[in-house]
């Protein structure tokens, strides 16, 4: 089994005036990458509307 895992931190100027919009901004680019190229087993960095590092996630085996 795999585990989606997502991390991000919502506290730059990207997320001042509107955060529910720049997070979902975020989520649909991740949403978009796994549909066109898949989960790479590593973990990606999630980049905010103005270039910042603001997190990381990734598609791994689950482990016991």
């Amino acid at each position: 089994m795999e585990v989606f895992t997502c991390t991000i931190r919502c506290e730059n100027a990207a997320f001042e005036e509107t955060p529910a919009s720049e997070l979902a901004r975020i989520l649909r680019s991740i949403a978009k990458r796994l549909e066109t190229e898949g989960a790479s087993g590593f973990y990606e960095t999630i980049r905010d509307i103005n270039g910042n590092d603001v997190g990381r996630w990734a598609v791994k085996p689950q482990q016991s």
